[in-house]
């Protein structure tokens, strides 16, 4: 059984994450799997209509990507009817965002249309709106497209952002709704402001100030990384003030990515722009888009999420964003994020198993506790995280100062405890496991053959039991050595009964070493005789590797069953609220 499969809440990814990502693979191998075939093992994904509509427009996008002009969208929609209007709307989103990437985007309309019916995703130039009338097309990603448009009422452009929602329950619908209302009530000089949010005809939209400047991630890619220590200090000590301010109102950003804050040409401080957050509201809704199994990473979003986002445990808050910015300053201070992959799946993997390189490392610039408080803010456990961003800008102007900050550097034990928590020891153990059984093996074998050979002619050899002492190698290489590959292998394919049978194997050569270790040898007479030296030499290697062996299983048996009660806790507290 596997680590997680038992329950697919302990799992780092939900089980449509992971049927999703089968099915992509299966297809890139030719075998072309059908949802109904994942409906016949998991009949459960019936009663979620979410989650079949993902597997649906999954299979959808692999039949666009890989049999081309052979693709029916009209097959598909008979098969599901109940998506075919859903499933339309959704393939006419994809092309707009693909059309951004063009080389003619500047130029061309991708989507025209009618009346805003909830069938149209598409705004034509001068098309009304409301009071808002469309300009143009200038942009599109996970959670809508956004138009510049004018507000015909108070004279002024405005960015107006049509997120996917017409598909959502209209409980989640009306949350969206009240969320986006809720962040037009923020002022704060380092935020974007948001002037109106709605529903017109069951079109759902947000307007908010048009920033025409650059945000962050075009900057940071137009003047190299890693940026200047000051200047990345400086941009994560206001938006964290910004945040601060967001957070005492009850608004939670979700989705902080460096794409999310615009620069103004308005100088800041020692700033020659302001940077201002803005699409509050909308990552709630791109949580169930993120997992585009057919693209790279969508948007850039994965790279920025929480360890709690990806596993669902438990509500995100304030401490999600926190996280974000530790991201984001630690890309400026490093030129790249802290974890990295080609797609939604590695992403997560890195996350979840928390090799974090420290930013001083990679930057000798950073200071000791500029680098403590980005560890700080991405602790994959949200308790040891900053407590509020009021705190996380204190700090960041503190060591900007050259002054000490609260936080307190782990020390070396404590350091040691976060090394062993990490989701990576129970890999470790599995590596191990598996090179010391073949170390065993090869040992076990030159020990026999190379006593035969070497000591030809010697009486002892002469008169030894050779046959019966290469039988009982063979016998300890098939009951323990081999078993125990078997187990290195099954903890590194996340199998939870690796990690017992590893336990097992490796406690019994040190009982029976410690029990032995005066007595006879139990194999290898020749080589020892009577030499006591080279006996208590070789019990001890044989003892103290199996014994470090056990103490890193018994170290991934406790990781795997924090990690099972840290799940049970964030799911008891999910619940409650």
């Amino acid at each position: 059984m596997d680590m997680h499969e038992h329950d697919d809440s302990r799992s780092p990814y939900r089980l449509i994450d992971r049927l999703c990502h089968d099915q992509t693979r299966r297809w890139r191998e030719g075998e072309q799997p059908t949802v109904e075939q994942y409906l016949s093992q998991h009949p459960e994904l019936a009663d979620n209509e979410e989650d079949l509509f993902d597997l649906v427009y999954n299979e959808l996008q692999l039949r666009r990507t890989l049999l081309g002009s052979e693709f029916e969208l009209s097959e598909l929609t008979a098969r599901f009817p109940q998506f075919s209007r859903r499933l339309e709307r959704q393939l006419q989103l994809h092309e707009a965002i693909q059309s951004l990437k063009d080389s003619s985007k500047s130029t061309r309309e991708t989507l025209t249309g009618g009346s805003p019916t909830p069938a149209t995703l598409g705004l034509s130039p001068g098309q009304q709106l409301g009071r808002y009338r469309v300009q143009r097309l200038i942009g599109a990603g996970g959670f809508g497209v956004v138009y510049l448009a004018t507000d015909t009422q108070l004279n002024r452009d405005v960015a107006l952002k049509i997120p996917r929602v017409d598909d959502l329950p209209d409980l989640q619908r009306k949350r969206f709704l009240q969320e986006a209302e809720l962040a037009a009530s923020l002022e704060h000089p380092h935020l974007v402001a948001v002037y109106d949010a709605g529903q017109i005809d069951e079109v759902s939209y947000i307007a908010s100030a048009f920033c025409p400047g650059r945000n962050l991630a075009q900057y940071l890619r137009e003047h190299g990384q890693p940026r200047n220590v000051r200047t990345a200090v400086e941009i994560a000590a206001r938006l964290a003030d910004a945040m601060d301010h967001a957070h005492q109102r009850g608004v939670v950003h979700r989705d902080l990515k460096p794409s999310n804050v615009m620069l103004t040409n308005k100088p800041c401080g020692d700033l020659p722009f302001t940077p201002q957050i803005t699409d509050f509201g909308l990552a709630k809704l791109g949580e169930q888009r993120m997992r585009e199994t057919t693209t790279s990473l969508v948007m850039g979003t994965p790279l920025y999420m929480a360890p709690e986002q990806y596993r669902g445990r438990g509500p995100t808050g304030e401490h999600t964003d926190i996280y974000a910015l530790g991201v984001i300053l630690y890309e400026m201070l490093t030129g790249k994020p802290p974890y990295e992959g080609e797609n939604y799946f590695e992403v997560a993997n890195a996350v979840i198993r928390g090799q974090i390189v420290s930013p001083q490392r990679l930057n000798p610039a950073v200071s000791r506790d500029l680098a403590a408080i980005v560890l700080q803010c991405i602790e994959r456990d949200p308790a040891h995280r900053y407590k509020n961003c009021s705190e996380l800008a204190r700090d960041l102007r503190l060591a900007l100062a050259g002054r000490r900050v609260s936080i307190r550097r782990p020390n070396a034990w404590e350091r040691f405890v976060q090394w062993a928590n990490e989701q990576q020891r129970v890999y470790d153990a599995g590596a191990v496991a598996c090179w010391l059984a073949v170390c065993m093996v090869i040992w076990m074998t030159t020990t026999n053959i190379g006593a035969e050979l070497l000591f030809a002619g010697n009486k002892d050899v002469e008169n030894a039991d050779l046959a019966s002492e290469h039988v009982t190698a063979a016998v300890m290489v098939l009951t323990l050595v081999l078993p125990l590959f078997l187990a290195g292998v099954a903890v590194l394919r996340d199998k939870a009964w690796g990690i017992y049978l590893g336990i097992l194997l490796t406690a019994i050569p040190v009982i029976m070493t410690l029990l032995s270790i005066s007595d006879d040898p139990v194999v290898h007479k020749t080589v020892y005789g009577d030499n006591l030296l080279a006996r208590f030499l070789v019990f001890t290697l044989v003892f103290l590797t199996h014994f470090v062996l056990l103490v890193m299983m018994t170290n991934a048996l406790r990781v795997v069953w924090r990690e099972r009660w840290l799940t049970r806790r964030y799911s008891q507290t999910e619940s409650k609220e």
